[in-house]
């Protein structure tokens, strides 16, 4: 049976502040991973178009795991899993965030994210959400909600958590993915690992909503400057992708 290797995206494997936004040595890593007939996914709470599309055939993952495991694809980019999102609750949480933070509707477009708001100059593949109500016929895995900061996204994690009870939302710094009840990255780890006859399959994650895949995953990483919530999780402290790699390889 198969080894897989399973990282997170932002702040994992790709880094925004880079040039190129991924290492070189993570890259290589990876494709001498899958050269060793072992498996790579990728996993994220990102919209679709957020990943399927991000490294330019730099890295060819085995599957993807989309908007918090709402959403499991294979190297096709075929359907394993799916769990859509009531509209009802797309429709109450819009209406009572867009004023206090930007929201970002995760639904199967290929090419555009919907949000209430660009977040910055480089938003180019953003939709403005003009009317909620156009997206209704739409497949949606998930909201999230962007807000100023940790504290306040930490806050409305656990207003949300406490006020649906067939929803779950995972807090990532200063935003929050919220998806149906049984959605999470670790559940998405035991499908994948139940669909491909994994043997042994290890997860990196750098924040929050990593927490279910690092628990759920057989060999658990994290950066040396994770919270420390994260840190007492995992384990193996790292500096990087290529160096968890190595470490799963011996």
């Amino acid at each position: 049976m198969n080894k897989a290797f399973v990282s997170d995206i932002d702040g994992t494997l790709f880094f925004h502040y880079l040039n190129p936004p991924i290492k070189k040595s993570d890259i290589d890593a990876i494709k001498e991973f899958q050269n060793q007939d072992n498996l790579f996914g990728l996993c994220s709470g990102r919209p679709y178009c957020g990943v399927v599309n991000l490294f330019d055939n730099q890295i060819k993952p085995d599957f993807y795991i989309i908007s918090s495991g709402a959403l499991i694809l294979d190297q096709n980019k075929k359907i394993i899993y799916e769990q859509c999102i009531n509209y009802k609750y797309i429709q109450e949480i819009y209406n009572n965030y867009y004023h206090q933070a930007i929201v970002i509707i995760q639904t199967d477009n290929p090419n555009n994210v919907y949000k209430s708001q660009k977040e910055n100059d480089l938003d180019e593949n953003t939709i403005i959400i003009k009317n909620i109500d156009r997206l209704k016929e739409q497949k949606i895995y998930g909201i999230s909600l962007v807000f100023k900061d940790d504290e306040t996204a930490q806050k409305h994690t656990d207003l949300i958590n406490k006020k649906y009870s067939k929803l779950k939302g995972f807090q990532n710094t200063n935003s929050i993915d919220i998806v149906m009840k049984e959605c999470s990255k670790g559940n998405a780890l035991k499908i994948v690992k139940q669909k491909y006859q994994i043997s042994k399959i290890a997860g990196i994650g750098d924040s929050y909503n990593d927490l279910t895949m690092l628990e759920k995953a057989d060999i658990s990483y994290t950066f040396k400057n994770s919270p420390v919530k994260l840190k007492e999780q995992v384990d193996y402290q790292v500096d990087s992708v290529s160096e968890a790699i190595e470490i799963f390889l011996k």
